[in-house]
Protein backbone atom coordinates (compact mmCIF):
# COMPACT_ATOMS: atom_id res chain seq x y z
CA UNK A 1 0.00 0.00 0.00
CA UNK A 2 1.30 3.24 -1.36
CA UNK A 3 1.24 6.15 1.43
CA UNK A 4 -0.42 8.91 0.19
CA UNK A 5 1.84 11.84 0.74
CA UNK A 6 5.95 11.67 1.69
CA UNK A 7 6.86 10.32 4.92
CA UNK A 8 10.04 12.68 6.29
CA UNK A 9 10.10 10.98 9.80
CA UNK A 10 8.97 8.11 12.53
CA UNK A 11 6.92 11.30 14.04
CA UNK A 12 5.67 11.97 10.43
CA UNK A 13 4.50 8.44 9.92
CA UNK A 14 2.50 8.43 13.37
CA UNK A 15 0.86 11.74 12.43
CA UNK A 16 -0.39 10.09 9.13
CA UNK A 17 -1.33 7.04 11.00
CA UNK A 18 -3.94 9.05 13.27
CA UNK A 19 -5.06 10.67 9.98
CA UNK A 20 -5.68 8.03 8.04
CA UNK A 21 -7.49 6.64 10.69
CA UNK A 22 -9.85 8.74 10.29
CA UNK A 23 -9.39 11.39 13.58
CA UNK A 24 -9.49 13.96 10.58
CA UNK A 25 -12.49 15.99 11.88
CA UNK A 26 -14.32 17.16 8.98
CA UNK A 27 -16.29 20.84 9.41
CA UNK A 28 -19.05 19.95 6.90
CA UNK A 29 -20.11 16.47 8.55
CA UNK A 30 -23.80 15.86 9.89
CA UNK A 31 -24.02 16.13 13.51
CA UNK A 32 -26.94 14.30 14.77
CA UNK A 33 -26.49 16.23 17.88
CA UNK A 34 -26.84 19.33 16.84
CA UNK A 35 -29.85 21.40 17.91
CA UNK A 36 -31.95 22.50 15.19
CA UNK A 37 -32.42 25.69 14.00
CA UNK A 38 -35.62 27.22 16.35
CA UNK A 39 -34.12 25.75 19.45
CA UNK A 40 -30.66 27.98 18.24
CA UNK A 41 -33.29 30.80 17.53
CA UNK A 42 -34.53 30.58 21.13
CA UNK A 43 -30.84 30.40 22.57
CA UNK A 44 -30.17 33.87 20.75
CA UNK A 45 -33.05 35.27 22.49
CA UNK A 46 -33.07 34.27 26.01
CA UNK A 47 -29.15 34.91 25.97
CA UNK A 48 -27.70 38.01 26.67
CA UNK A 49 -26.23 39.78 23.56
CA UNK A 50 -23.48 41.06 25.51
CA UNK A 51 -22.29 37.70 25.43
CA UNK A 52 -23.49 36.31 22.54
CA UNK A 53 -20.88 34.99 19.87
CA UNK A 54 -20.80 35.03 16.05
CA UNK A 55 -22.50 31.99 15.41
CA UNK A 56 -20.34 31.80 12.03
CA UNK A 57 -17.05 31.52 13.86
CA UNK A 58 -15.74 29.49 16.40
CA UNK A 59 -14.64 31.18 20.35
CA UNK A 60 -10.85 31.10 20.32
CA UNK A 61 -11.46 29.34 23.60
CA UNK A 62 -14.40 27.95 25.86
CA UNK A 63 -14.75 27.81 29.23
CA UNK A 64 -13.38 25.60 31.62
CA UNK A 65 -14.68 22.43 32.88
CA UNK A 66 -15.56 23.53 36.11
CA UNK A 67 -17.68 26.91 34.91
CA UNK A 68 -19.28 24.37 32.02
CA UNK A 69 -20.42 22.10 35.50
CA UNK A 70 -22.19 25.17 36.50
CA UNK A 71 -24.12 26.57 33.60
CA UNK A 72 -25.21 22.62 33.28
CA UNK A 73 -22.64 20.79 30.82
CA UNK A 74 -21.99 17.23 31.95
CA UNK A 75 -18.90 15.35 31.05
CA UNK A 76 -18.92 12.01 30.14
CA UNK A 77 -16.24 9.31 29.12
CA UNK A 78 -17.22 8.37 25.49
CA UNK A 79 -18.07 4.78 25.04
CA UNK A 80 -16.42 2.57 21.69
CA UNK A 81 -14.72 6.02 20.24
CA UNK A 82 -14.35 6.20 16.99
CA UNK A 83 -11.02 7.39 17.14
CA UNK A 84 -9.02 9.48 20.16
CA UNK A 85 -10.81 12.68 19.14
CA UNK A 86 -14.27 11.56 18.75
CA UNK A 87 -15.38 14.12 20.60
CA UNK A 88 -19.38 14.81 20.76
CA UNK A 89 -21.71 17.37 22.33
CA UNK A 90 -25.13 16.43 22.94
CA UNK A 91 -28.10 18.85 23.19
CA UNK A 92 -29.28 17.73 26.81
CA UNK A 93 -25.37 19.65 27.18
CA UNK A 94 -23.36 16.06 27.42
CA UNK A 95 -20.37 16.59 26.53
CA UNK A 96 -18.70 13.65 25.81
CA UNK A 97 -14.74 12.59 25.45
CA UNK A 98 -12.93 9.66 24.92
CA UNK A 99 -10.43 8.37 27.92
CA UNK A 100 -7.47 10.35 27.73
CA UNK A 101 -4.06 9.03 29.89
CA UNK A 102 -1.80 11.48 31.37
CA UNK A 103 1.43 10.22 31.77
CA UNK A 104 5.20 11.34 30.81
CA UNK A 105 4.90 9.81 27.29
CA UNK A 106 1.69 11.25 26.52
CA UNK A 107 3.19 14.77 27.12
CA UNK A 108 5.90 14.39 25.00
CA UNK A 109 3.74 13.17 22.59
CA UNK A 110 1.29 16.02 22.47
CA UNK A 111 3.90 18.56 22.45
CA UNK A 112 5.62 16.89 19.39
CA UNK A 113 2.58 16.61 17.18
CA UNK A 114 1.71 20.21 17.58
CA UNK A 115 5.02 21.41 16.74
CA UNK A 116 5.40 19.28 13.87
CA UNK A 117 1.58 20.39 12.44
CA UNK A 118 2.83 24.21 13.14
CA UNK A 119 5.24 23.29 9.91
CA UNK A 120 2.68 20.95 7.74
CA UNK A 121 0.89 23.21 4.91
CA UNK A 122 -3.27 22.67 4.72
CA UNK A 123 -5.57 22.14 7.19
CA UNK A 124 -3.55 19.21 9.53
CA UNK A 125 -4.32 20.53 12.95
CA UNK A 126 -6.06 17.59 14.24
CA UNK A 127 -3.91 17.28 17.07
CA UNK A 128 -3.65 20.99 17.63
CA UNK A 129 -7.48 21.23 17.71
CA UNK A 130 -7.72 18.38 20.63
CA UNK A 131 -5.01 20.32 22.74
CA UNK A 132 -7.09 23.09 21.95
CA UNK A 133 -10.13 21.58 23.23
CA UNK A 134 -8.28 20.09 26.30
CA UNK A 135 -6.65 22.86 27.45
CA UNK A 136 -9.96 25.29 27.37
CA UNK A 137 -11.69 22.65 29.60
CA UNK A 138 -8.21 22.41 32.08
CA UNK A 139 -7.32 25.57 33.74
CA UNK A 140 -6.50 24.64 37.35
CA UNK A 141 -5.73 21.48 39.49
CA UNK A 142 -9.88 21.69 39.95
CA UNK A 143 -10.77 20.89 36.23
CA UNK A 144 -8.37 18.22 36.12
CA UNK A 145 -10.11 16.40 38.97
CA UNK A 146 -13.37 17.09 37.44
CA UNK A 147 -12.59 15.03 34.28
CA UNK A 148 -10.95 12.51 36.27
CA UNK A 149 -14.20 11.98 38.33
CA UNK A 150 -16.24 11.93 35.14
CA UNK A 151 -13.75 9.35 33.50
CA UNK A 152 -12.50 11.40 31.16
CA UNK A 153 -8.87 11.41 32.07
CA UNK A 154 -6.65 9.27 33.83
CA UNK A 155 -4.13 11.54 35.22
CA UNK A 156 -0.96 9.73 35.89
CA UNK A 157 1.67 12.38 36.89
CA UNK A 158 2.22 13.05 40.44
CA UNK A 159 -0.23 15.66 40.59
CA UNK A 160 -3.27 17.10 39.34
CA UNK A 161 -1.68 21.11 39.37
CA UNK A 162 0.93 19.35 37.22
CA UNK A 163 -1.13 18.21 34.58
CA UNK A 164 -2.99 21.00 34.73
CA UNK A 165 0.01 23.12 34.36
CA UNK A 166 1.04 20.65 31.47
CA UNK A 167 -1.94 21.95 29.56
CA UNK A 168 -1.39 25.57 30.08
CA UNK A 169 2.05 25.57 29.18
CA UNK A 170 1.28 23.70 25.61
CA UNK A 171 -1.82 25.96 25.05
CA UNK A 172 0.49 29.09 24.71
CA UNK A 173 1.22 28.55 21.39
CA UNK A 174 -0.79 30.72 19.47
CA UNK A 175 -1.40 27.91 16.84
CA UNK A 176 -3.89 26.28 19.21
CA UNK A 177 -6.33 29.20 18.35
CA UNK A 178 -6.31 29.43 14.89
CA UNK A 179 -9.85 29.67 14.79
CA UNK A 180 -10.08 28.76 10.92
CA UNK A 181 -8.71 25.71 11.24
CA UNK A 182 -10.10 24.33 14.24
CA UNK A 183 -11.67 20.84 13.68
CA UNK A 184 -13.86 21.37 16.71
CA UNK A 185 -14.88 24.69 15.51
CA UNK A 186 -18.77 23.56 15.44
CA UNK A 187 -18.33 22.04 18.93
CA UNK A 188 -16.99 25.23 20.01
CA UNK A 189 -19.71 26.98 18.74
CA UNK A 190 -22.20 25.00 20.40
CA UNK A 191 -20.62 24.44 23.43
CA UNK A 192 -20.59 28.65 24.01
CA UNK A 193 -24.37 29.04 23.44
CA UNK A 194 -25.06 26.60 26.03
CA UNK A 195 -23.09 28.14 28.24
CA UNK A 196 -24.14 31.54 27.82
CA UNK A 197 -27.84 30.54 28.14
CA UNK A 198 -29.58 32.04 31.08
CA UNK A 199 -31.95 29.34 31.08
CA UNK A 200 -29.44 26.49 31.22
CA UNK A 201 -27.62 28.40 33.84
CA UNK A 202 -30.70 29.23 35.83
CA UNK A 203 -31.81 25.07 35.48
CA UNK A 204 -28.55 23.85 36.67
CA UNK A 205 -28.40 26.39 40.14
CA UNK A 206 -32.07 24.62 40.72
CA UNK A 207 -30.87 21.58 40.44
CA UNK A 208 -27.58 22.51 42.67
CA UNK A 209 -29.60 23.98 45.52
CA UNK A 210 -32.76 22.00 45.61
CA UNK A 211 -32.24 18.53 44.13
CA UNK A 212 -28.93 17.85 44.71
CA UNK A 213 -29.84 14.87 47.57
CA UNK A 214 -32.57 12.86 48.41
CA UNK A 215 -33.43 14.99 51.58
CA UNK A 216 -33.67 18.40 49.17
CA UNK A 217 -35.89 16.65 46.92
CA UNK A 218 -38.14 15.03 49.73
CA UNK A 219 -38.12 18.93 50.88
CA UNK A 220 -39.09 20.30 47.76
CA UNK A 221 -42.32 17.74 47.41
CA UNK A 222 -43.08 18.29 50.81
CA UNK A 223 -43.40 22.42 50.08
CA UNK A 224 -45.25 21.45 47.17
CA UNK A 225 -47.97 19.04 48.94
CA UNK A 226 -48.18 22.07 51.38
CA UNK A 227 -48.85 24.59 48.87
CA UNK A 228 -51.23 22.76 47.55
CA UNK A 229 -53.03 21.86 50.19
CA UNK A 230 -52.80 25.40 51.07
CA UNK A 231 -54.17 26.57 48.30
CA UNK A 232 -57.18 23.86 48.14
CA UNK A 233 -58.03 25.32 51.71
CA UNK A 234 -58.44 28.70 51.09
CA UNK A 235 -60.25 27.78 47.26
CA UNK A 236 -63.05 25.89 49.47
CA UNK A 237 -63.02 28.41 52.16
CA UNK A 238 -63.50 31.41 49.93
CA UNK A 239 -66.03 28.80 47.48
CA UNK A 240 -67.92 28.16 50.61
CA UNK A 241 -68.41 32.01 51.39
CA UNK A 242 -70.16 32.75 47.98
CA UNK A 243 -71.68 29.34 47.73
CA UNK A 244 -72.78 28.26 51.01
CA UNK A 245 -74.64 24.77 51.38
Amino acid sequence: MAWPMKIDHLLDLYHEFLILCGLHQEETEHDPTALPPWKQQLIQWITPRAYQQDATRPPRQIPCATDLQEAGVKFRKKQLPKNPFDVQFSRGGILEIPLLQINTNKKALLTNLVELEKHMTGDNQTVTSYVALMDSLINTKEDVALLQQAGVIHNMLSTHQEAAIFFNQLGDSRSLYDTNNNKFGELFIRVQQYYDSNWNRSWACLIHDYFNSPWAVMSVIAAVILLSLSTLQSFYTVYSYYKPS
